[in-house]
Order: structure tokens, then sequence, then C-alpha cells
């Protein structure tokens, strides 16, 4: 039971733990097939002094949020449920009397029960967006693995989305791109599940938004960083630091750096011809596709055209911040000078063509576009003694993937993504199948981009 007198409604609100979020990102879409907002049955509840109201979210079919109202300071925990849906579970453990839970991750078209305490009402999700219209096909079972649902952009014909799309292949969470944030060729895409924050860069700039459609942060050429700096191909995030990806001009040749920013404030810049010889070859030069920073703030930078990969400090409060720490040649007749780390002699060890570096612990990760006929997730062991990479684990998606992809370790396994044809598949330590794939794309139009795993740890709603 809740203490005291208690009424339950429901208001729109931003993230968990942000600031009062900015305006709404976008003006209602008119083409959203999302239907009128709802108005719950009211609670049943043996208090006769509470009420209830209930109401989605008026611009998106799959957002409500709830406010809890007590006469003493109580903490409270909701729960939504409805059959053959997953059930989800929302908290706010700080005690006060007016709590705002901001509640997502709902199936569309599906009428849940909510609970607070003893207090039960109901709420109905609406359709999804009339232009949001994704070719989705599941197969396998995600069960041995521990995430909930892949974030990916569905570009469709009228409109561009961030998703979230569970393991039976169901939209759980969408949010429209601006026009202006093209994502398909040079625009990059990325979750952070620490945040619960969707950030996509493009020639446009940088916006990060929370999972109300709220901007948590923008950054604009011209205002933030040099209009010759093009953000491309890749974006992350550390504690409060973002990682900008660009390639600007020199000599006609096109090289890659990177902007650290502390929330508008830029931190630091790394120039690659700094450290390199630019000349010769492509005149996209170095073609960087990938950019990943690990837990304790390293940068691993992925270049195309040299089949590489390079490590920078990126703790903006160390003392070696931007320095390179190594760099690591995928096939060592085609890499950058003075390799720290190349491959043993087996063919089977080498990469080509890769995207989608990343560091966890001394293993790097790639997705291995070309060494193989056919591409695949690499793990690779890195041995500072003797500077080699000696393959872990390597896991084929079982086709060519000559454009972007993806290969993330996740618990129990890998998630890889082949973005040419639009597959995701998630793997088992040592199998050489996996258990669970999605093909996803929007009418006929696979999205270059890679899956993101999301896990829907109980969220915790901090009141406004």
């Amino acid at each position: 039971m809740l203490a005291g007198a208690l009424m339950v409604m429901l208001s729109c609100t931003g993230e968990q733990g942000e600031e009062p979020p900015p305006p709404p990102m976008n003006e209602p879409n008119e083409t959203a097939d999302t239907g009128s907002p709802t108005t719950d049955t009211g609670p049943t509840t043996s208090d006769p002094t509470v009420k209830a109201v209930c109401e989605r979210d008026a611009n998106n079919a799959l957002r409500a949020s709830c406010q809890v109202q007590a006469t003493e300071a109580i903490s409270v925990t909701l729960t939504l449920s409805a059959p053959g849906v997953p059930t989800r579970t929302f908290e706010s453990s700080d005690e006060m009397t007016n709590h705002t839970l901001f509640v997502w991750g709902l199936v569309p078209d599906t009428n849940y029960t909510w609970t607070v305490g003893d207090i039960t009402g109901t709420l109905t999700t609406g359709s999804l967006p009339q232009a949001l219209q994704p070719n989705i096909n599941v197969q396998g079972d995600a069960s041995a693995f521990t995430f909930d649902a892949v974030m990916r952009p569905l570009e469709c014909r009228n409109g561009r989305y961030s998703t979230m799309i569970d393991t039976e292949g169901r939209i759980i969470w969408y949010e429209p791109i601006p026009d202006d944030y093209a994502l398909w060729g040079y625009g990059s895409f990325n979750w952070s599940q620490e945040h619960q924050t969707v950030l996509i860069a493009s020639a446009a700039g940088f916006i990060e938004t929370n999972l109300s459609g709220n901007i948590v942060l923008r950054l604009d050429p011209g205002v933030h960083y040099s209009n010759a700096h093009m953000l491309h191909h890749d974006v992350d995030r550390w504690g409060n630091f973002r990682y900008l990806l660009f390639q600007y001009d020199v000599d006609g040749f096109l090289v890659d750096g990177v902007h650290v920013f502390e929330g508008d404030t830029l931190r630091g810049t790394w120039f690659m011809d700094d450290h390199f010889t630019v000349g010769g070859g492509n005149p996209d030069w170095s073609h960087g596709n990938g950019i990943n920073v690990n837990d304790d703030g390293t940068i691993v930078l992925s270049f195309l055209s040299f089949d590489a990969v390079v490590a920078l400090d990126g703790d903006p409060n160390s003392p070696t911040f931007l320095d390179i720490l190594w760099h690591a040649a995928g096939a060592p007749e085609t890499g950058l000078p003075n390799p720290d780390f190349i491959p043993t002699g087996q063919l089977n060890e080498r990469f080509r063509g890769q995207h989608n570096a990343s560091l966890v612990n001394d293993d790097l990760w790639v997705f291995d576009n070309a060494s193989q006929g056919m591409s695949r997730a690499l793990r690779m062991s890195m041995d500072a003694s003797v500077g080699l990479l000696t393959v872990t684990g390597s896991w084929s998606m079982e086709e060519f993937c000559p454009i972007q992809g993806g290969a993330l370790p996740i618990d129990g396994g890998v998630l890889a993504t082949c973005a040419t044809s639009g597959q995701a598949r998630a793997f088992r330590e040592n199998a050489t199948t996996s258990d669970w794939s999605l093909r996803s794309g929007c009418q006929g139009r696979p999205e270059l981009n890679r899956a993101i795993p999301v896990s829907f740890d109980t969220p915790v709603s901090r009141s406004r």
C-alpha cells in the first residue's frame, strides 16, 4: 500500500537523470497514425480518495509518462504488462511526494495494464507512423543473450527514424530524424546505454537526443568547430565527453581527425597529418570509418584505406590526452608505417576493409569485411611483448559485406551486422552459426549502419 491519499495521472517528460528538457526537437508528425491519446479506465484500489488519469504522448504512439502524487514521501515502482509482450518496469527510487515516470519500450497497438502499489489502470498504445513501414524478419531464438532489442536507423521514402526493434521483430521505440541529418552514406549513428541517448552526426552537425525525443546536446559547424571539418561515419560518448570523427582536406587529400567535446566545450582535437605523412594513393586518403571509446577512455579508430586500427588516449584529464598509444595493421603491406601490432603469418589472421573496431580488455574486435571470401566478426588477442595479433574468435556472416558493418561483443557472444544486406546475427561463443538473426530495412532499402544492442534494465526515473 502507498502511504496516504494518492493521485496518479500522466504527463510528458524527458529522460531520467537529465535536467528539465529543452523544447521538443520535432513538431507533431502529421503523417503519424498514433491515434488520439487514450484515457485509462482509472485505477482500481481499495482507497476511495485515489484518482487516476492516464494519457499517452500525443505525438508518439509508443511513449507515455506517469506522474505519481502522494501525501507522504514514498518511492514508486510502475509496472506495465499485457498478454504476449514483455513486462516493463520503471522505478523512482527517491522518496518524495511527486514522481514523474517516463514510459518507453512498448509494443504498438497493445492494451497494457499498469500498476503502482495496489493501484491499477490501463494504457493503450497506438500504431506506428504511416511513413514508417519497415521490412523486418527475425529468425531463431535470442534467449541465450542479454540484449532486449537492437537500435537501428530506418530510412523510409517519406521519413527517417531512429528505432528500437525487439528480439521478436517488433518496433518498441521510434523517433523521427531531422531531414538535415541524413544517415545514408556518410551519416553516423550510435546509442549510449549508460545515458540512454541517441547520437547522430552528419555534415549538418551533431545532435544527441534522449528517449523522449528532446535534444540533450547540439554541436554545429561554424559555431562549435570548423566548417571545414565534416562529421562522418561514426560517433561515440564516454561519460560526459563526446567523440566526433571528421574529415578535412590536406593538399587535395581527405584526412581524418577527432574532436572531443565536454558539453559544448571543445576539449581537444587530433589531426592525423600531425602524426603520419599524407600523400599518394587514393584522394580519400585515410577513410576513417569507426570510432569507439572503451571503459577507460581509449579511443579506437578504424582506417579503411590502410587496413589499420589506431588507439589514442581519449581522457581529457590525462597528461597524455590524444597521444597515440599504439596502432595495428590488418595487412602490414598496406598499413600505416611502423605498426605496433601485426597479424601472425596465417592468412586467416588478417583483416581488410574493416569497420567498427573496438577494444575490450586486451582483445581487439573488428568487423572484417574483406580479408576472406565471406565477411566476419573477428576477435584478436593483443600480445604487446611480441607485437602480435592472434585470432581468438571468428564468426562468419556467410555473405560478402563490402559496405560498413559491425562486430559488437555481447554477454554470451557477439552481435555482428552486414550493413550491405541489413542483416544482424547474434552468435554464441565458439558457434559457427547464429542463434538469432534480424534482417531490417524500410520499403526494400537496407540500412548501412550497424545494429546496436539495447538492454532494458529497470529504468530509474528522477522526478521533476
